[in-house]
This record gives structure tokens, sequence and C-alpha cells, in this order.
């Protein structure tokens, strides 16, 4: 077993990096939704570079110089969300209350998930959190290590990897194998000369080894303990990047390491560095354990995804005051993605989605220059990160114009859903169950609007309601957007519609965060499918889907947090 080869390409590639470089190698940006190439977070693919530790920076935009009426007002102006019946929350109350912006136009939107009765919330907050997230981040830019917010008191960096990697050390409970997390390496553009993608870390090297070093191989052996192998710093580097050196062994000693261990078992988690024969077995095993383990969040990592939660809502804040019919989806995006970092905001945790009109119904659509007009429907999906934890919220809005009473009902149903579902969220509860509970209740609502035939549990059964609800109800979400999701061992994913694109199945347990994302869509490659209109022809109302194609669809999501008591909707506050 001899990786000296990996080694020494490693240390050649950081001298090779010599020129100028336009892109930071260090942490930052996105792509698409966390990869070069798409993918769905609803089960329809989405790529991850060397699994989810590359992504390219997120797209940058000059915001129209109208959209920042409401921006330069925002020591004046404010957006009160009315609610006219009271808390909307998980208490119950009225379905659809109503956005009143500085202008007095009004818009129909997704209520808060928590909390009173008229609240106003400032549309730029003047800060959010402790005002950290920008210094960190450049810290990452210049020094290589993604130095993470810590508040008085707190345990350092080092107590906390030291605590993480007690945890991983007691679910493997190894005995002689030997186990190799990679954090990956820098992928460069093609034809790029010397630019680079923004390096992300892999999840599992950065939850144990508490920073973000490309190249970088954190050891395990379960005699003698844990070993930080870095790559050295070159003098091209220092020059070009400000690069710093992390403290750790010379990554060049790796191969000394395992040669004093020739023999025995080597395990490869993160990115596996090359060269290594991996038990593919025993490899998914320890990965699995491990994830069991990152499962549960811990003060720090709460801390950063409320921080993220809260420029999240610094950004649907800047989004509904810009939302007025003749915005365009991107300008949208730019408004809502500019408040974001604004509010503390290091990036976004992946390709925020905004789709008007029938573009709604698409699930993972990419903004672009579609304009909204009185009556359109607006759906957003988008999180800010910090320090790598992201939030994952959707809300949908309706313009003004025209008859809005379909749109309030299937809102109204899609946010009953979620209120059950939240609830639901304690300590043992089966999240499938959950999902089916939610499929049942679309089911019956549908039945009720007169767009199903048949009861709740046949259409269930048959999977007729995946036609309308084609996703899981949602996944864990934390350091990345489905972090740490996935089924209990021994359980295989369903081939059934209605359960094939469920992304977790397993039992909740405490400081798990899920997001709850309910939705009912009109898509047309589902419902205009041939094959699929014959499997159900008795239990939909199809002479009135026709009608429907152009609707788009609705969702509600937020981020919530399974306690001992009542579960914690961290995106409350979000309009």
């Amino acid at each position: 077993m001899d990786l000296a080869a990996h080694a020494a390409a490693a240390e050649r590639g950081h001298r090779d990096r010599s020129g100028p470089s336009l892109r930071s190698t260090r942490p930052g940006g996105r792509c698409g939704r966390r990869g070069g190439v798409s993918q769905c977070r609803h089960g329809v693919a989405r790529g991850v570079q060397q699994d989810e530790g590359l992504r390219l920076r997120a797209r940058q935009a000059r915001p129209r110089q109208r959209g920042h009426g409401a921006l330069r007002e925002a020591g004046r102006d404010r957006a009160a969300l009315r609610h006219p019946s009271g808390d909307v929350g998980l208490r119950g109350g009225d379905a659809q209350p109503r956005v009143r912006t500085p202008r007095g136009r009004r818009i129909l939107a997704a209520p808060r998930r928590a909390g009173g009765h008229v609240r106003r919330a400032r549309l730029v907050p003047r800060s959010v959190g402790d005002g950290t997230a920008g210094a960190h981040a450049r810290a990452r830019r210049h020094a290589g290590t993604a130095s993470l917010v810590r508040g008085a008191g707190a345990p350092t960096r080092r107590e906390r990897a030291k605590s993480r990697r007690e945890r991983a050390a007691a679910a493997w409970a190894l005995r002689d194998e030997l186990v190799l997390i990679g954090a990956g390496s820098v992928l460069p553009v093609p034809g790029g000369a010397d630019q680079t993608y923004p390096f992300l870390a892999h999840a599992e090297y950065l939850w144990l080894a508490g920073h973000e070093i490309a190249d970088a191989v954190l050891a395990f052996d379960p005699r003698d303990g844990w070993t930080d192998f870095v790559p050295p710093v070159t003098q091209a580097e220092r020059v070009w990047e400000g690069r710093k050196d992390a403290p750790g062994t010379p990554l060049p000693e790796l191969a000394g390491w395992l040669a004093a261990r020739r023999g025995r078992p080597v395990i490869g988690l993160g990115v596996s560095p090359p060269g290594l024969a991996n038990d593919a077995v025993r490899g998914a095993t320890l990965r699995e354990q491990l994830m069991h383990a990152r499962r549960p969040k811990d003060a720090h990592e709460l801390d950063l995804l409320r921080k993220a939660c809260a420029a999240t809502a610094a950004g649907f804040r800047a989004l509904v005051a810009a939302l007025q019919a003749g915005v365009s989806e991107r300008q949208l995006q730019v408004e809502l993605e500019l408040a974001f970092l604004r509010a503390g905001g290091d990036r976004t945790g992946y390709g925020t989605i905004v789709g008007v009109g029938s573009n709604s119904g698409v699930l993972h659509f990419t903004p672009g220059e579609r304009v909204a007009k009185p009556g359109d429907v607006v759906l957003v999906d988008a999180g800010a990160e910090v320090g790598r934890y992201t939030a994952d919220v959707t809300r949908t809005y309706r313009l003004p114009g025209g008859d809005d009473g379909f749109f309030r009902s299937l809102h109204a149903l899609v946010l009953s859903v979620e209120r059950h579902a939240i609830a639901g969220c304690k300590p043992g509860t089966e999240w499938r169950d959950l999902h089916l509970a939610a499929a049942h209740e679309i089911a019956e609502g549908l039945v009720s609007l007169g767009l199903l035939v048949g009861s709740a549990e046949s259409l269930v059964e048959r999977d007729t309601h995946a036609l309308f609800f084609p996703h899981g109800l949602g996944h864990m979400v934390g350091l990345g957007v489905r972090d740490a999701s996935g089924y209990l061992p021994g359980r295989e994913r369903s081939a059934r519609p209605g359960l094939a694109m469920l992304r977790t199945d397993l039992p909740l347990e405490k400081g798990y965060v899920m997001t709850v994302e309910p939705g009912i869509y009109f898509i047309p490659a589902l419902l205009q499918d041939p094959a699929l209109r014959e499997r159900h022809r008795d239990a939909v109302r199809w002479d009135r889907m026709d009608a429907l194609m152009d609707f788009g669809g609705i969702r509600i999501e937020d981020d919530v947090l399974v306690t001992d008591a009542k579960p914690e909707v961290l995106t409350a506050a979000i309009p």
C-alpha cells in the first residue's frame, strides 16, 4: 500500500500553481446545485464534484437601480406581514396572510411559520448574527482554512475537532483497520490557464478536521490516534494567494506513516486518496456510522444554522419588497442573494430557484428572464450559507390580479400539510410515516378540490398523489443542503413513484434538523404522459387538467430542529 505518489503529486500541484489566480482556491462559490452537473434535491440528478467537495462560484450580477429603492429607504419603510386571524404558525390561523409593501402593493404570500399577530420586518436589517461572517470568509480565502464563528466561552475549533473525532472513533470501534479521510483537490477550470474552481472540502473531512485544506488527509490509527497531514505551502502560493502554513504533519510524511503500518487494512473516506485499494463494503459501513454520528447537530452547528437562517430571512424580505409585475426571475434572484451577503451570509447554499408562472412547477428551475405578470405564481427556493452550514427554504407567492380563489385553496392545503408534518417532528417518529401522512392529506385535499376521485387511502396506495407531489417530504440539512441524509441500514429505497424520491428513511432523533417541504404541482411531463393517464384514468379529473398546465406549483419549506419538546422552526422569521 504505497501512497507516496499521492503525496508527491499533491506537492507538485501546489508548486505548479505559480501564476496569478483570478479565482481563489479556497472555499467559496457554488454551481448549479453544488457541482458542475445539475442535480435535483428531490431525487433527479444533481452533480457533485468529488462527492460534494467542489462547486462553481455563484454568478454575480449588478442589480437594477430601481430594485434598490426599498433598500435606500430601509430606514423609513417597513413591510408589514398582516395575519388577519392571529398566529398562522404551528397553532393554525388564517392560511393566506397578505404582505403590504411600502408602495401599497398587496401580494399573497406564504406566511411566517410562527409568532404573533402583525409583525414588521426591516427590509435590510442593520446586522444579522455577530458580524463575523465576512471576516471569516476573508480568513478562509487568505489562510486556506475555515475559521468558523465562535462565541465567548464556546469550545475552540481544536476542542470541537477533538470531541468529534472521539465520537467517530467510538462509532467505528476499530481495532486494526486504518482510516484515511481525504479533503479533495482543487479542480482547474478547463482551458482557464491558472484558474481553479473555489475549493470546498468534503463534508466528512471538514466535520472531523474543522478546516478546509486542499489535498489534506486526516489519518486515524485506532492504536495511535489521529494525524493531520497537510500539504506544504509554496512560495508562489504565499505571494499570489496569501497562503499561510496550517498546523499539521507535512503531507509527504503520509507515505512513511503508511509504510510503518504495512499489512494492515486501509479504508478511505471523504475523497479517498488516489491509489488506495479501498474496501467498498467496509467503507460504506464506516461512512454510515460516521453519518449517524454527524446527524445530531451540536451547539456550534446550530449557531451556524441560525446565522444562515437569519441571513436567509433578510434575503426573502428583500425579495418580497421587490416582487411586483414587471420584475424578472433573474432580478428577484439578484435582490435575494445580495441581501444574503449583506446580512452575513458567505454565499448561497445551493443554486437559487426562482420560477414565475408555469416555471414554478419545475422542481429545480434555474432563474431566467421571464417577467412576472399580474396573477402569476412565483416560487422561490433558496438559502444562505454561513461557515458551510446552509438554510433551505421555499416560499410561494402570487401577484395580485384575477381570481385568486384556487391559489388560496391550494396554498391553504399545502400549508396545512406542512404544519401537521412539522408538529410530528419528534424523537422516535419515522420519517417515512410523516411522508405518507403528508401524501394522504394531499390526496384528500385534491379530492375536496374536485381534482381527484376516490378515497385518500386508495389514491396513495396507487401512487396517484405522486402525479402532483412527486418528491419526498424533505431531508436533513446542515453541513450541506442534504447533510447526512440517508436510509437506516437494511432499508432499501422503494421503486414506487410515491416513495422512490424519499431521501430519508429513519427514525428522528433529538438534534436532527429536517426540511419539511410539501408541494403540489401541475407538471406537463407527468400529467400529459399517455401511460400515466391510462394508469390513473379513473382517479384523476382529466377534464380539468388541461386548464391547469400553466399554473405551475406551490411549495412551502422550513427547517425544523427536533427537540425533546416542541419542534423548533429555525426559519420561522421568513416571510
